[in-house]
């Protein structure tokens, strides 16, 4: 890159001498890691660990701040309620309130020194955002490339060089050098940036370990191991080892006992990592990775605990599931053979055993449960024990029912769901409806259960799918009466996690591009093809979880703009992938970077009750989220990700962040800050991104009642959860176009439901759900489910219109609309009352 060797010219060029500077990495020392940026006015704590609620553990120096601040002074701490922890490569911050014990922190101290000819001259302004990042020299130095704002206007971009000055096990310090291009500012000013440490090449690094030491003292050379196994990079430290062992032969017999050691670490990951791949649904994976190693030089404990792992995890469940199908199939045909005079009852039952022969996996054995577990009692007959496991494997072991009368239809009651969803003509939905008013198996409980239990109504044909390139899909949005009402049409691109199975539900994480295609995109959280193993290597494939990246921007748009064309653009993204693939709505996640997390933050907050949780990364919380932030609902999962150096994106969200971290608000907050970095993709995050996706979930209202109070400003955020307002005043809405005008405010919506209420006027009223406002616009919708609502018993809602005073009724055509239109298959609304 020509720009990039102009620049390291001019740096190398001012270095005393190549030769000078390669004698002094030689000399330099390891010693014990310190935090230089610690904060004035801050008072730390020890260097600890704290799991959290959520199962989550953080650990670092830690702090109590009353508020996350851009210049970084935060004052006194004692009493404040948000905790900050300083691993040194960044800081994070979450409540007090999600605290649950205090452990010890397994951080490294060691820090090795690197000598370079770096600016003293310190400074805290913001410096844009990171563009790109050259390689890594042989001596630690880079050019990065940044784009900054100007006073005047418009933006420049101004390359930095950096060397690297102090490697710790976890981060990596690197500074600007003194440069002779003295009106760059940035060459002129001390900027200290920490990097994650595996996020430095191989060779870079060993490099520099090698420079920092005597190459021709054994224990020197041995620190290198050590920092190698601190830093978890376990073939590494293998590799250095075996040079070690290779250039001081006389010595083999004092490192035999190291060399069992690191294979025995190194075995231990590997097993770490098999059995988490299974735990994810991921088994041919991690068979293959456990089968692969070599422990003929482990431990006889680690041996064992590998073949205990290959056996009873993955060969004993798959003869399990062997044994189950054999023993089925023997019990299904003998039943069969005494109904030939009843070909319905026969077509059922062989039915079953067509779907179980071709489809039995680990993602539905446990249908069978309810069935297996039964098989041994002498009390139940052949056809008890039919509809046991008919009914299991189409609803559910928790919803099997021994009754054969109304089981042997539920095969005919799902194919029709299926139809009326795949879609179906409105004229055929209509016939549909009719159709399961005929069958018992069609009864409301039965087709939410059997809905939750269907694989995807409208999945792709992924026969010849093998992961190497996405699947691709389109959805069209209507434009608006400006546009001419004209079609847009937006792809979205999908990869799925090695071995994927329809009957198991999975994770999704949805991405929003900003200056990356949509491929890159996708890429960056699926990451590159392993034609060898056959599967994608990045973290969201790892952890099992579908992705799916968006081209959500017009042509020609680079800024999120608000408007009601991208709600419709990313929301229908969402259903899409709900109604196409496995996905447990539950568990779907919404992610950015820069404009990209700027929508994510819109989309999630004005729509918490889609959402598991939403990622923005190097993103502002700006505009409509900052008039919402105060609602108090169900509560959403946000994590934030931001450089130091960013003050664009922290100064736009301190008052989410703080108001969430520091008061009782419903969102539950976690917020991280890089340390000296700018508006970059922040790669090393996304392991952590991921373990906080595995243990958040969506907010969902229960039975033990629920206070929703949101206000919103758009007639699109007109809906949260189970309540839908309409006829929106236009004296409270503001359109994109017009931000911020408005006189009178946000509109308020209310919703307080109370199971466990009582009127003394009638015993029989035990839920009430009041409401407002109680006269503005033209009605409000509610959406009812037995999550929480009780069908048996009376609903009185009050505060709007006329109100209602009435027992609830489940609907069939409720539950099928609002799969169809919402895709949302584990939470169908079963009933709703609109009033005036």
């Amino acid at each position: 890159m020509g720009r990039q060797s102009e620049t390291m010219k001019v740096q190398l060029e001012n270095q005393t001498s190549s030769a000078i500077v390669y004698s002094i990495l030689r000399n330099a020392v390891v010693c014990l890691v310190v935090f230089p940026w610690m904060l004035t006015n801050t008072s730390y704590g020890q260097n600890v660990a704290y799991n959290l609620k959520n199962g989550l553990t953080i650990q670092g120096i830690q702090g109590e701040v009353g508020e996350i601040s851009i210049t970084l002074a935060y004052g006194q701490t004692d009493g404040k309620p948000i905790l900050m922890m300083d691993n040194g490569l960044k800081r994070t911050f979450v409540s007090k309130r999600e605290l649950a014990q205090q452990g010890e922190s397994t951080l490294s101290d060691t820090e090795i020194s690197v000598y370079q000819n770096v600016n003293e001259r310190k400074s805290d302004k913001g410096n844009g955002i990171l563009l790109e990042a050259g390689n890594f020299n042989e001596f630690g130095h880079r050019t990065i490339w940044v784009r900054i704002p100007l006073k005047s206007g418009g933006t420049r971009v101004m390359p930095v060089v950096q060397g690297i000055t102090k490697i710790n096990p976890m981060w990596t310090e690197v500074q600007t050098l003194i440069t002779a291009d003295k009106e760059n500012r940035f060459n002129n000013e001390r900027w200290d940036m920490r990097l994650a440490t595996s996020s430095i090449p191989a060779e870079v690094l060993r490099n520099l370990l090698h420079n920092s030491i005597d190459t021709d003292n054994q224990l020197e050379r041995m620190n290198i191991v050590d920092f190698y196994v601190e830093a978890e990079q376990y073939r590494r430290a293998i590799e250095e080892h075996n040079q070690i062992i290779r250039e001081f032969p006389d010595s083999r017999d004092d490192f035999e006992q190291d060399a069992l050691e690191l294979q025995q670490a190194y075995g231990r990951s590997v097993l770490r990592e098999a059995r988490f791949r299974e735990s994810v649904g991921q088994i041919k994976l991690a068979s293959d990775m456990a089968a692969a190693i070599d422990t003929s030089k482990m431990s006889q404990v680690i041996q064992e605990d590998f073949r205990t792992f290959l056996q009873e995890s993955l060969l004993e469940v798959d003869q399990e599931l062997k044994q189950t199908h054999a023993e089925l199939v023997a019990r299904a045909q003998a039943f069969m053979a005494s109904r030939q005079e009843k070909p319905d009852e026969v077509e059922a039952v062989q039915t079953l055993i067509n779907e179980v022969t071709s489809d039995l996996s680990r993602g539905n054995s446990n249908r069978l449960a309810s069935y297996k577990r039964l098989i041994g009692d002498q009390t139940q007959s052949a056809e008890q024990l039919m509809a046991l496991a008919i009914s299991g494997w189409t609803m559910g072991s928790n919803k099997a029912i021994d009754n054969f009368a109304v089981a042997q239809s539920l095969f005919t009651v799902r194919d029709l769901v299926k139809e009326y969803l795949s879609p179906a003509t409105p004229g055929r939905r209509v016939t549909i409806l009719q159709l399961l008013e005929k069958y018992e198996a069609g009864e409301p409980e039965n087709l939410a259960a059997i809905i939750n239990n269907i694989t995807p109504p409208q999945a792709p044909d992924l026969s010849q799918h093998t992961g190497e390139e996405p699947l691709e899909f389109e959805i069209a949005v209507k434009g608006t009466k400006a546009q001419n009402f004209e079609v847009q049409k937006f792809k979205y691109y999908v990869h799925l996690p090695p071995g994927y199975d329809p009957y198991r539900k999975y994770p999704c994480l949805l991405t929003l591009r900003d200056g990356a295609t949509p491929l890159a995109q996708l890429n960056r959280w699926a990451g590159s093809y392993n034609p060898k193993l056959g599967v994608r290597t990045g973290r969201g494939m790892r952890h099992g979880y579908i992705v799916v990246s968006l081209d959500w921007k017009a042509p020609g748009q680079r800024n999120y703009q608000y408007s009601a064309r991208e709600h419709k653009v990313i929301l229908g993204c969402m259903r899409g992938m709900l109604k196409k693939f496995a996905i447990d709505s539950d568990r779907f996640f919404i992610t950015g970077h820069r404009a990209g997390a700027e929508a994510a933050y819109d989309i999630a907050i004005s729509h918490p009750e889609h959402w598991a949780g939403v990622i923005g990364i190097s993103g502002r919380i700006a505009k409509y989220p900052i008039r919402y932030f105060s609602n108090q609902h169900l509560g959403l999962n946000v994590y934030s990700v931001v450089g130091t150096k960013d003050h664009g994106s922290i100064s736009s969200s301190l008052k989410c962040w703080n108001s969430w971290l520091g008061s009782s608000r419903f969102n539950k907050c976690m917020v991280i800050e890089y340390m000296g970095r700018l508006a970059e993709p922040f790669y090393e995050e996304f392991p952590s991104i991921l373990e906080w996706c595995d243990v958040s979930r969506r907010s969902w209202p229960t039975d033990q009642g629920c206070e929703i109070e949101c206000k919103t400003l758009r007639p699109w955020d007109n809906y949260f959860w189970f309540m839908e307002f309409h006829g929106m005043p236009e004296a409270n809405i503001v359109r994109p176009p017009n931000w911020p005008a408005n006189e009178n405010g946000p509109l308020g919506i209310k919703s307080t439901l109370d199971i466990g209420a009582k009127l003394t006027s009638t015993k029989d009223k035990t839920m009430i759900l009041a409401v407002s406002p109680r006269n503005i616009g033209s009605g409000m919708t509610f959406w009812l489910s037995p999550d929480f609502i009780d069908f048996k018993k009376k609903l009185l809602i009050k505060g709007r219109g006329g109100g209602f005073d009435d027992f609830v009724k489940a609907s069939r055509e409720t539950i099928l609309e609002d799969v169809r239109i919402r895709g949302d298959r584990k939470r169908p609304y079963w009933a709703k009352v609109r009033l005036k």
